[in-house]
């Protein structure tokens, strides 16, 4: 009986194709959804919202167009939602971050545009959140400084503008933060100087200026990652301890970090009932037909 059903993974079947007819909030046992890497076409479903307690979604990698659904109330049950690398427009609904419980957003390569919602900081259990790979324009939200439970941020090749926030620097379990490609200008905030948690730093191909040398002070542990525009004799940025430099219109492949996703690896080790669960599992079979 799918009441009973814990776990639903049906990736890599790249001929499945059609649209996504899941319907979540008809099995109230289901904590995790796969279906990465099948072809599905159409709009994503208003239901996504509507799972059972704690759900994970990952619909990545697929040909889903139309815009991402907005949610009329506060609550909902899908804690954590991957879209990345689909065909979404529209701007990233600000309803979604008014859930306390959301804990993982991810729409890394779409077409998404608009602004990053300024709400974003009511999110308060936000872990990761990457809108990497869009047209958003505007500031970075000041409230993202109040997630203090925030590991992954990835913000990379879109059309920021503005600062670096300075609260960002305060959260002491931030472990990434990508925000290479955009128009950030300003310094980079001191407040990173003592972050120990901090291993991926990429702010290469900004308009920033000054000094990041506070991160490489003797004595403090080191970003394994670090790029900025530190490249040539007189750079923008002036970083000893930085893997890469950059200049700010370097477009050699080489120059920077390469984007690294949370991957749904990440998440199914985090939201993924393996013990006892119960499995409908169709993945990794590319001559599986369509429709879903």
């Amino acid at each position: 009986t799918l009441k009973r059903l814990k776990r639903f993974s049906c990736g890599f079947n790249h001929n499945l194709g059609g649209p996504m007819l899941l319907d979540m909030s008809a099995m109230p046992s289901l904590k995790a959804v796969f279906l990465s890497w099948n072809g599905l076409t159409g709009t994503v479903p208003n239901t996504i919202w509507d799972g059972p307690s704690s759900a994970f979604l990952d619909i990545s990698r697929n040909q889903l167009t139309g815009t991402i659904p907005s949610h009329k109330n506060s609550s909902f049950s899908t804690i954590a939602i991957v879209l990345l690398h689909n065909e979404l427009t529209g701007t990233v609904p600000s309803e979604i971050f008014e859930n306390a419980e959301l804990e993982s957003f991810v729409a890394h390569g779409n077409f998404l545009t608009g602004t990053i919602p300024e709400n974003v900081g009511n999110a308060s259990n936000l872990r990761f959140l990457t809108l990497a790979e869009n047209n958003l324009k505007g500031s970075i939200p000041e409230s993202l400084g109040n997630l203090r439970n925030l590991w992954w941020l990835d913000l990379h090749t879109n059309h920021l503008t503005g600062t670096i926030q300075p609260g960002l620097g305060e959260n002491l379990d931030l472990m990434a933060l990508h925000l290479s490609n955009n128009n950030l200008e300003g310094t980079f905030p001191t407040t990173f100087a003592d972050k120990v948690s901090l291993r991926e730093l990429d702010v290469s191909m900004n308009d920033l200026t000054g000094s990041m040398n506070f991160l490489c002070d003797e004595g403090r542990e080191m970003v394994q990652f670090l790029a900025s525009d530190c490249k040539g004799n007189n750079p923008q940025v002036k970083c000893d301890c930085c893997n890469f430099c950059c200049a700010e219109d370097d477009k050699d492949a080489d120059c920077g970090l390469e984007y690294t996703s949370a991957t749904s690896t990440t998440f199914i080790a985090e939201y993924c009932w393996t013990e006892g669960s119960t499995d409908v599992t169709c993945g990794g079979d590319p001559h599986i037909p369509g429709p879903f």
